[in-house]
């Protein structure tokens, strides 16, 4: 029996970057033929967004221009420009804060489950995974594709967003740490109070998280970031170091406290007096920890009614859709027991 061998031709694999690097942008080209509605509709969704923030945003800085040039400030041509810009503008603020806020759910809803779902539900993923690139590559291929894609497109809207809502932080009296412009600005661009649900409890979230990222990172920012939430925290809670359920709320509704947001400020503040090289400053939060959860303590624990379920009385989850008001919450039992076993143990 007589064997025939053929020359084997060049694979087209192997060119002049190399096998690997032909191996990526087979990938490349893979993903986008798979997901090229997503890598479509997300950036015209996204050029469609910037042109409405422009438009709005071009309008808004107008009209605060104009109004930081009327003088007096008192007279009544000026109370009508700001009594307008705090109606319309806010409303309109508010409309593209709620649509950026919702952006990343519906890319979660839609974008996400297909990159693999895809393969397992058609049963293509034995093929596509045996190939010489390996699942571990294609996966990492399509999930940096489209991740980068989806990354860039978020913080060049949050850093519009920045810009647009910047008028509001001085007509509204608010700071980038209320929940509006924090949740939608710079890198935080990532739940009912008054303007933003939990405006409260994500401030003291993130003292909290601030604070343990410098624990363990010992970027110097994270610190920084930690004692603003911590000082505008103990600046506008009460007296007895309990605040309102939403800072920004109306003078009426702001007698509803919220201890869950109390029990986490205290955690996050034992946290962070340890933290600090000034001992005054350190001495100040701790104290300030102290007084909140001997608060709560005296005020708000539920030993005395039998029927309650729970430790902490007084929690607020969502009080627009009335949800959660005046109850016992997960994350407030968390931090409240965390807070006193930290306590305990500097304490000896």
């Amino acid at each position: 029996m007589t064997v025939r061998t053929m020359p084997a031709k060049p694979s087209r694999a192997a060119g002049p970057a190399g096998p690997e690097t032909e191996l990526w942008r087979g990938m490349l080209w893979v993903t986008w033929r798979q997901h090229r509605g997503v890598l479509i509709s997300v950036p015209v969704a996204f050029v469609a967004a910037v042109t409405v923030m422009l438009v709005t945003g071009l309008k808004i800085h107008h009209d605060y221009a104009i109004l930081t040039a009327c003088h007096p400030a008192a007279a009544p041509a000026c109370q009508g420009l700001l009594g307008y810009l705090n109606s319309t503008g806010w409303h309109e603020g508010n409309g593209v804060q709620v649509a950026l806020l919702a952006a990343p759910v519906l890319l979660a809803m839609f974008a996400g489950p297909p990159v693999v779902a895809r393969e397992l539900e058609n049963g293509t993923f034995r093929y596509a995974w045996t190939q010489g690139i390996g699942r571990v590559r294609w996966t990492m291929a399509k999930l940096t594709f489209l991740g980068a894609m989806i990354t860039i497109l978020a913080f060049a809207s949050s850093q519009l967003f920045t810009w647009y809502f910047a008028p509001f932080l001085r007509t509204r009296n608010i700071t980038v740490l209320s929940a509006p412009a924090f949740a939608t600005s710079g890198v935080a661009y990532t739940g009912g109070g008054y303007l933003k649900p939990a405006s409260v409890r994500f401030l003291a979230w993130s003292l909290y998280g601030f604070s343990i990222s410098y624990e363990y990172s010992r970027d110097p920012r994270f610190l920084e970031t930690a004692e603003a939430c911590a000082d505008y925290f103990i600046t506008h809670s009460n007296s007895d170091g309990v605040p309102p359920w939403d800072f920004n709320a109306p003078p009426e509704s702001r007698r509803l406290l919220d201890t869950s947001a109390a029990a986490i400020a205290a955690s996050g503040l034992l946290r962070l007096c340890r933290l600090l090289q000034d001992p005054v400053k350190g001495h100040h939060y701790w104290s300030t920890a102290i007084r909140i959860l001997r608060t709560l303590c005296e005020q708000h624990l539920a030993k005395k009614d039998k029927k309650w379920e729970g430790i902490l009385k007084g929690g607020v989850y969502h009080l627009p859709k009335e949800l959660g008001v005046d109850e016992s919450v997960m994350w407030g039992e968390y931090f409240f027991v965390e807070s006193l076993e930290q306590v305990l143990q500097q304490l000896g």
